[in-house]
């Protein structure tokens, strides 16, 4: 199936003529549609969707509609009707970690407070600073600072 839209560009408007995007099997492509609840799989064959077989990492599952992984600092997020179709999503009990996969919430102490972990000196406090990325969730670093800098202003 082709369609048409028109972009402004260098402020005239041109027709593009585009395909439509397609589910198949966990990936978006250029195809033509399947009827109904059908995708393509990767030989381009019209197959039901529970029949795709998408491998998941571990700690993971397949979603027909994720993107709403929650993380060690909010793990349960309220999902959106604009979800992300056919891809992996944190199984029961994971939430999605710094790294990019999915931990138990069990871990998450450790991941959301590095203080727990951090080897500070008897006259140290440890402080939770986030570090600047550019995508979240941004990791946390554990920080050891003497207490009495705690008092001095900045």
């Amino acid at each position: 199936m082709l369609w048409t839209t028109h972009l402004l560009v260098a402020g005239a408007f041109v027709a593009l003529t585009l395909a439509t995007v397609v589910p198949k099997c966990g990936k978006h492509e250029f195809f033509t549609p399947c009827a109904g609840c059908y995708v393509r799989d990767d030989n381009g064959d019209c197959i039901p969707k529970d029949e795709c077989n998408i491998q998941c990492p571990e700690g993971e599952r397949f979603s027909n509609c994720g993107g709403c992984d929650g993380s060690c600092d909010m793990p349960i997020v309220p999902c959106t009707a604009n979800c992300k179709p056919g891809s992996c999503i944190c199984d029961y009990g994971f939430v999605r970690g710094v790294n990019g996969s999915c931990v138990h919430l069990n871990d998450c102490k450790f991941e959301s407070n590095p203080c727990l972990t951090a080897q500070c000196e008897n006259n140290e406090v440890c402080l939770v600073e986030p570090l600047v990325c550019k995508k979240e969730p941004c990791p946390k670093v554990a920080k050891c600072v003497e207490r009495s800098c705690l008092n001095k202003a900045f």
